[in-house]
């Protein structure tokens, strides 16, 4: 597994499915001034077409990197941070 920059590849879709699931590098500009050279986080989320939300009224037209926001209701949403980098999951043990 390697990682790759949104600014070289996005991941792709398989066709019939709306989303992929990736492992991503998220950076928080905020957090890594607070704690220099700290700034990145790794966590699984999904590649795909947003669902119409509170956050998002009108689907967008390109697919965006994902996040599920829980609460009082889940839904998924665009991240919140910048996505710098991105994987494709190993394939899960047998």
């Amino acid at each position: 597994m390697i990682w790759r920059s949104v600014k070289d590849e996005l991941p792709v879709i398989p066709e019939g499915r709306r989303a992929v699931r990736v492992l991503v590098a998220e950076f928080d500009p905020c957090y890594d001034e607070l704690n220099p050279g700290h700034g990145y986080t790794v966590h699984e989320t999904v590649f795909g077409y947003c669902p119409v939300s509170e956050i998002v009224p009108e689907p967008p037209v390109e697919p965006m990197f994902l996040v599920l926001y829980t609460g009082m209701g889940s839904f998924f949403g665009p991240c919140v941070d910048e996505i710098t980098h991105w994987m494709y999951l190993p394939e899960a043990p047998k």
